[in-house]
């Protein structure tokens, strides 16, 4: 979200390009959800099943309707340029995992079930995949059940959404961050009412 803020800030006509590619990139990110839970709580995985295709789905059509009103004569994004991937934040992604696991067992086992899923929450401000793996060790060892674990992944998607919708504000202007936000709320929303209504 915020390599995408910064070039609809530096560059104006990009925005709408950059808006649905953050959209596309958080689509991208909840996918991930699934070879995660696969592996470490498919049955976690078979109870939000419905909410997380329809995240998903919600964020890819706004990402093509914002590439429907794009300008087709945009610049070069400079960012295209760069390159994506370093193997620090790789490192980093794997530490945060660790840290977040072992601290949701320890605060499972010292404070009980609440600070455990406390933990969860906070973490997905910094790394999604990181809480939903913190949230799936609860699911599996039985201190969240699955029917409150269709709350646990909105409340995870809610806070992930209100920190990106910050950093959209900070690093991409009022702009980008009122139309960032929006989509995020209606992701949020329609995730709300599968939880509610697709058994």
């Amino acid at each position: 979200t915020l390599n995408f803020a910064q070039t609809a800030k530096n560059t104006p006509a990009l925005t709408s390009p950059a808006l649905a590619a953050a959209l596309f990139a958080n689509a991208a990110s909840i996918s991930l959800f699934v070879p995660i839970l696969m592996a470490m709580a498919p049955e976690f995985l078979a109870a939000i099943r419905s909410e997380l295709a329809v995240a998903f789905s919600v964020l890819v059509l706004l990402g093509l309707f914002g590439l429907r009103s794009a300008s087709e004569s945009a610049p070069e994004s400079p960012v295209a340029q760069q390159r994506m991937f370093r193997i620090w934040h790789a490192l980093s992604l794997v530490a945060i995992i660790a840290s977040i696991l072992y601290l949701s067992a320890a605060l499972n086992h010292w404070l009980g079930a609440t600070w455990a899923i406390a933990l969860a929450m906070f973490a997905a401000s910094a790394e999604l995949h990181a809480a939903l793996i913190g949230m799936a060790q609860l699911v599996q060892s039985g201190t969240l059940s699955l029917a409150d674990s269709h709350w646990g992944l909105l409340g995870l998607l809610t806070v992930s959404a209100l920190v990106k919708t910050g950093i959209a504000w900070f690093y991409g202007g009022r702009d980008f961050a009122l139309r960032f936000g929006s989509a995020m709320a209606v992701m949020l929303l329609s995730t709300a009412a599968a939880a509610v209504f697709v058994p």
